[in-house]
């Protein structure tokens, strides 16, 4: 499992490294389900790390739920970092 994220995140690093201004801003075109849907590249990357944030408050709500609010960071930025310099 780990090599698979490994392998996603240096995707994105690629990606984020040939990302300039005219990709930031460029249509993105994909299907869900039925409809054809168009966004630009800024869209979906925010969007990305909006789902992120939301996960991670999941997870926080639930932990709280289950025992005790956690005394710990579950920032999935500072744990993918943590990740990936090992």
């Amino acid at each position: 499992m780990l090599a698979r994220w490994r392998a996603i995140h240096a995707g994105w690093l690629a990606y984020m490294g040939e990302l300039d201004a005219d990709r930031f801003f460029a249509d993105c075109a994909f299907t869900d389900g039925d409809r054809a849907v168009k966004l630009k590249a800024w869209q979906l990357i925010f969007d990305v790390i909006y789902q992120g944030t939301t996960h991670r408050s999941d997870i926080m709500r639930i932990a709280a739920e289950v025992h005790e609010t956690p005394q710990f960071d579950l920032s999935l930025m500072q744990f993918l970092s943590g990740v990936f310099r090992q």
